[in-house]
């Protein structure tokens, strides 16, 4: 009896190690944007910047959370983009622009996506930071999902009103 209790122990410590792959969401690839904004002339004298379609909804925050997060280091301008450092590895832990775990980037990106945050687009960032504020809203309501990011107290973010 015993014999087979360790083995009903081991056949489910394997299924624990093999089960992350099935529960993973099968969605379809994100498509791999960059997040650039173009200068366009508005008036005589005037330029502004023009931003891609596709942002997420609450864009701006994000960006804010990202900067609080990983605030740019230096004038290396091929990865600074408003002042966020999103391809920056030195924080082993929270790698990319926006202080997401290896598990919390890994739950919320999209399938097709890099493995890790730092080789993540800016725009694929935000979408994920919408992902992870609109997953954790529904489970304790919008302070609960500003909660996710540490910075966001700093800042003053406590959640979007409904």
């Amino acid at each position: 009896m015993r014999i087979f209790f360790i083995i009903i122990v081991i056949v489910c410590f394997l299924l624990a190690l093999a089960s992350p792959d099935w529960a993973l969401s099968k969605t379809r690839p994100a498509p791999r944007h960059e997040l650039k904004p173009t200068v366009r002339p508005f008036y005589p004298g005037i330029k502004i910047l023009v931003y891609p379609r596709g942002l997420p909804p609450h864009w701006r925050q994000w960006l804010k959370t990202c900067r609080a997060e990983q605030p740019r280091p230096g004038t290396d301008e091929s990865a600074v983009w408003f002042g966020v450092w999103w391809n920056q590895t030195k924080n082993y832990t929270y790698k990319g622009g926006c202080g997401f775990t290896q598990l919390n980037w890994g739950g919320h990106k999209r399938k097709g996506q890099p493995e890790y945050m730092s080789d993540a687009t800016p725009l694929e960032q935000l979408w994920a930071c919408e992902r992870i504020y609109q997953f954790y809203a529904k489970i304790g309501g919008p302070r609960y999902g500003a909660s996710v990011w540490d910075a966001n107290k700093s800042i003053g973010f406590f959640g979007f009103s409904s």
